[in-house]
């Protein structure tokens, strides 16, 4: 019986062993998939990752590539407006260089009052170029009265909107060169 008993643990400790290392295998099989696993989630990881760099380095190549083309057409807009405006500005150049410079006296006075009555100075200026009827003197021109009218350059003459009375319906708007009512009016 001894034998047999003996044989019955050699047996159970036989059995218990090949548990002990079935159940190791298992474990280690456990392990290394565990790892694989992970390994492959650190790898998918970093391909997602790698992938998302890519795509922002992409969107910033866009994005720069996009701001350097708008720079690139506000230059060009710039040139082509800078180009009209040399263009204008020659046009009136040129306009100006064909112009013939006008005289700084101011055009003649009408005759009468209010400039509805009475001949216009130029229909008399035609007039005086055909020969006058025989006999008959024409009293020579003054320009005296025409000077008065207008303004010469560095002062003297009329100067409008100064040279008024201080009755006049505007003299509020005028410069005064001496006090206002410095000299009441009785």
């Amino acid at each position: 019986m001894q034998d047999e008993a003996e044989r019955h643990r050699r047996m159970k400790e036989k059995i218990e062993a090949e548990k002990h290392a079935k159940l190791k295998a298992e474990q280690a099989e456990l392990e290394r998939q565990e790892q694989q696993q992970r390994k492959e989630q650190e790898e998918a990881g970093r391909l997602k990752l790698q992938q998302e760099a890519e795509e922002a380095a992409r969107l910033q190549r866009a994005k720069e590539e996009k701001e350097r083309g708008k720079r690139l057409q506000k230059v060009e807009s710039a040139n082509h407006m800078q180009q009209r405006v040399e263009a204008e500005r020659q046009a009136r150049v040129d306009e100006a260089s064909r112009q013939v410079p006008s005289s700084p006296v101011s055009p003649p006075k009408t005759g009468g009052r209010f400039g509805l009555f009475g001949r216009r100075k130029e229909s008399s200026a035609a007039s005086q170029d055909s020969p006058p009827p025989y006999g008959s003197r024409s009293p020579p021109a003054s320009h005296d009265k025409r000077e008065m009218d207008t303004i010469r350059p560095g002062g003297g003459g009329a100067v409008l909107g100064i040279d008024a009375p201080i009755s006049a319906v505007n003299a509020g708007d005028r410069v005064c060169l001496r006090p206002c009512h410095s000299n009441p009016i009785h």
